[in-house]
């Protein structure tokens, strides 16, 4: 009976099957198609699923129908069919179900010239390492097996079985033997990154890129193929953080010992090369290189991947060491190798580390401390090459421009390269801003960090922003022009402002520079004769006190002398050029506006207000405004 079953129990569904089985008497293990002889139907594949799962000698009789030699697809349809049904409808697989299947697989597996078998064996397989948890020793044979006995020449079903074992029996890792297989099959990495767009391919890509990171540096076709996964494979976070991790810590055993130094982490040629890929691997997911960045510099980044798999031998040294502090002291080295070799492979990019933040420079400039993005803009000469600089450096430097801290602002100002980095335009606003900071929009604990901001904030529009950008010579002619009038408690950034206009050539201007030129003769001449600032020589020979009841409480004589001639120069400008200068009527109007307010109340430059007097009433008498006298 078993002879002629085995000819006919792959055609069960048929209904001369059934005509078979009425002219037979089933006995022992085949008692169960009684059940077809009564109802005359076909025997389903649901129903011999669960004769197997009764009766494991019906199982063992499919398996072996299998694992005969050149056996029929009709007879290996038969063994998957009756496996996946089975494995698929039993909630919970018993061990002697598996013990039954996993010879015919072993077999299958291995038979790399018998397609079909091989094919039978890994479906069956796949339903198979879903259900079970397979015993160490039999899941590292698996993995070996697989890349062992695959078809070279259309490797893609094996590497599927693989992505399916390591989905769902998680190795920890591959055995070389497995290792050696998988890596010898022809564009690993390409049919990955098909594969990982369909199915998740995330274990076997962690279990197999620590290898290719280990060969890289001696072979070519494993840093092909590393470059190429983590260019095309889509990575998650969770193998980002490995690829740069066991980057790092290969690029540190090239390096060498504590005993080379740190002077040239990258001289190693396989270091080098691996710093490529770490680069690209920043350039495809930056958020997640930032944060592996940020733990690696953090205060426990010496526990990762870097420590934890520190050189056993150098560990022995470090513990036999006869300075006690020698432990400590390899860790400190480790660390600055680490700062050193990231700075050089991350210049100029978002991922260049701040040692003092312990974080990136992008997460740095953005940083809530003061004291790191303070430290992030001090370095950005030694972290940034500003002939191609990151894209968001421009907006961060405006950003940084605006900071709550003074010191943060005055340093993103005093950068060098700030104008090439950031286009005209918004550092134009920015400037401008920061110029105006103490007039009501910013208010520092410290004055004077505000004041030495805004001083900055004129000596960029003016200086390095017009050398570049001398078509805005209107836009910085506006700002400044809001500081020319002096004050005593801004007399250093107003004086500033009329040095700095004096040198810009702009129609408004012209005669700044002579009087400039005369007002700081006179101040020289005033402090080597000792007469104090701010007075004239007459009050000081004078012994009758000057009245200052009327005195405005701010304004110096000598100031607003200074003021009137601005003021004066200002306004002959306008009418003898007014049509290069109609935007600028509403500011001389302004200032204009000041001194005949205040001039009434000062007893010097009364000559001066009465012959350019008429000058003025012709200024304002051509401004649209709001203002009267």
């Amino acid at each position: 009976m078993d002879d002629l079953l085995m000819c006919t129990l792959p055609y069960h569904s048929t209904p001369q099957f059934v005509r078979l089985v009425h002219l037979i008497e089933p006995k022992g293990r085949w008692l169960f198609l009684n059940g077809v002889k009564k109802t005359g139907a076909p025997l389903s594949r649901t129903v011999l699923a669960a004769c197997c799962a009764a009766d494991r000698a019906v199982l063992t009789f499919i398996c072996d129908l299998a694992k005969e030699s050149n056996a029929p697809r009709v007879t290996l349809g038969l063994f998957v069919g009756t496996c996946v049904e089975l494995l698929t409808t039993t909630r919970k697989v018993p061990e002697e179900m598996s013990q039954a299947i996993f010879p015919v697989l072993l077999e299958g597996l291995r038979s790399s010239n018998a397609n079909d078998l091989q094919a039978s064996a890994y479906m069956v397989l796949a339903s198979l390492v879903k259900k079970v948890t397979l015993a160490p020793e039999v899941l590292k044979t698996v993995l070996e097996i697989i890349p062992k006995y695959a078809n070279r020449e259309a490797p893609l079903p094996s590497l599927l079985l693989l992505v399916a074992v390591c989905h769902y029996q998680r190795p920890k890792e591959l055995s070389e033997a497995a290792i050696q297989s998988v890596l010898r099959i022809r564009e690993i990495a390409t049919m990955l990154a098909q594969v990982a767009k369909q199915v998740d391919a995330s274990h076997l890509i962690s279990v197999v890129t620590p290898a290719l990171v280990r060969r890289a540096p001696t072979d070519k076709k494993c840093l092909a193929d590393l470059r190429l996964l983590v260019g095309e494979v889509p990575l998650d976070a969770v193998l980002v953080h490995l690829i740069a991790s066991e980057v790092t810590h290969m690029c540190r055993k090239l390096h060498g010992s504590k005993e080379k130094g740190i002077s040239s982490p990258r001289e190693h040629p396989g270091v080098q090369q691996l710093g490529q890929v770490l680069c690209e691997l920043g350039n495809r997911y930056p958020e997640q290189m930032d944060a592996f960045i940020s733990g690696q510099l953090s205060s426990k980044g010496g526990a990762d991947k870097m420590d934890e798999d520190a050189d056993s031998e150098e560990s022995e040294e470090d513990a036999s060491d006869e300075d006690g502090d020698a432990p400590a002291q390899y860790k400190g080295a480790q660390k600055d190798w680490l700062v050193h070799f990231l700075s050089k492979t991350f210049h100029g990019t978002r991922h260049c580390p701040v040692e003092e933040g312990g974080t990136t420079l992008l997460l740095a400039l953005e940083h809530p401390a003061q004291a790191v993005r303070l430290a992030a803009v001090s370095r950005l000469s030694k972290t940034v090459n500003a002939d191609s600089p990151p894209s968001f450096l421009a907006e961060a430097l405006l950003r940084r421009i605006d900071d709550d801290d003074a010191a943060v602002a005055l340093a993103a100002l005093s950068w060098d390269k700030l104008v090439v980095v950031v286009p005209a335009e918004p550092l134009v606003r920015a400037l401008s801003a920061a110029a105006d900071a103490q007039g009501g929009k910013r208010q520092w604990a410290n004055p004077s960090e505000g004041a030495a901001l805004q001083e900055q904030a004129l000596r960029v529009m003016a200086g390095t922003l017009l050398e570049q950008r001398p078509e805005l010579s209107d836009h910085v002619a506006k700002v400044l022009l809001r500081h020319l009038m002096v004050y005593p408690k801004s007399r250093r950034r107003n004086t500033l402002a009329l040095k700095l206009a004096s040198a810009v050539s702009h129609p408004l201007f012209t005669g700044l520079e002579e009087i400039w030129n005369k007002w700081k003769a006179s101040r020289s001449q005033a402090s080597d004769s000792g007469t104090p600032r701010g007075k004239d020589k007459d009050s000081k020979k004078s012994k009758t006190p000057v009245k200052t009841a009327n005195k405005p409480p701010h304004a110096e004589t000598s100031d607003w002398d200074l003021n009137l001639r601005v003021v004066a120069a200002l306004s002959n400008n306008m009418l003898r050029v007014d049509s290069e200068v109609k935007s600028f009527h509403e500011s001389v109007y302004r200032s204009i506006y000041t001194c005949l307010s205040v001039c009434t109340h000062v007893s010097v430059g009364l000559d001066l207000f009465l012959l350019d007097t008429h000058n003025w009433f012709l200024v304002l008498a051509n401004v649209n405004g709001s203002w009267h006298i």
